[in-house]
């Protein structure tokens, strides 16, 4: 006996844009239906570039006039900018059977932004620039491919590896608001790549024109490493800069001195900070034998 229960117009309504909506992503792309709601809906692949993928949250609406808006959950926001590939909200109007779509990944910021009210939800809006067609689908492709490289620039920038955006010859590097955490992942990584630079010219091609320079920029940007001092008073002394290297070496006893955690956190087979101290001073003590300058 079939069941009197009447199934709700809003799953039915959004049944139904799911249903259109695959219908058209299905011509450019192979959408696969999460089996587990992670507030997505759809993850799919380029038939032109597999290895480009993005993720789609359908919905449904009788009532999509000029524009369309819904208040979403922040936690929903949250997972949705935080996904490796970009995330397309699209809009299944029942009315003129056309589905309408925007790049969430376009408005990140603004997004993120908005986060920092108390409110638990954020009200978004869509209007009718964007439509999902029959057939080919030029426009939604080139967002899918212009958004996969934003993300790929700032997962490289989480890890501290910006990467100009742009293709051929003139590439962009955009303005980014930098938080702390992000800076000393940038700022760690300047240091580590200089250092290797630096290793190079002056350890293996004893090229001290070009270490030095590395060197004295290293010292400036930063002063919180002993070993930038030590090595730069080591280049100064090979180069006849007798005064900078001394102070480059005293620079480097002291940055020494204030550091408490060295002996408490170093490994057994590394030197003491005393050890270190004195290979200083004895680097210092040469340089004082061959003259003042």
């Amino acid at each position: 006996m079939p069941s009197s229960r009447m199934v709700p117009w809003n799953r039915v309504l959004g049944e139904k844009g799911e249903t259109a909506i695959k219908t058209r992503l299905l011509d450019f792309s192979n959408p696969m239906k999460l089996p587990v709601d992670f507030h997505i809906d759809f993850y799919c692949q380029l038939y032109s570039s597999p290895s480009l993928a993005f993720y789609v949250q359908a919905k449904g609406t009788e009532h999509f006039n000029k524009k369309w808006g819904r208040s979403i959950s922040k936690n929903t926001i949250i997972n949705w900018v935080n996904l490796p590939h970009p995330v397309y909200l699209i809009v299944y109007d029942d009315i003129s059977k056309t589905c309408y779509w925007t790049s969430v990944e376009e408005h990140r910021n603004n997004l993120i932004e908005r986060m920092k009210t108390k409110s638990r939800t954020i009200y978004i809006t869509m209007d009718r620039c964007h439509i999902l067609e029959d057939g080919r689908n030029d426009e939604f492709v080139r967002k899918v491919i212009e958004d996969s490289r934003s993300i790929d620039y700032r997962v490289s920038l989480v890890y501290g590896r910006p990467q100009p955006i742009g293709e051929g010859y003139v590439k962009k590097i955009p303005f980014v608001h930098l938080p702390d955490w992000l800076m000393m992942n940038i700022r760690g990584n300047i240091r580590m790549s200089i250092m290797y630079l630096i290793n190079h010219y002056f350890y293996l091609a004893g090229d001290l024109e070009k270490a030095y320079p590395l060197c004295r920029f290293l010292a400036d940007f930063d002063k919180s490493h002993y070993n930038h001092f030590l090595v730069l008073g080591r280049i100064c002394k090979l180069l006849g800069k007798k005064g900078e290297a001394r102070r480059s070496f005293d620079e480097a006893i002291k940055i020494c001195k204030r550091d408490t955690k060295w002996d408490r956190l170093k490994k057994p087979s590394d030197p003491s900070i005393k050890d270190i101290i004195t290979l200083i001073e004895q680097e210092k003590k040469s340089l004082d034998q061959a003259g003042n300058s």
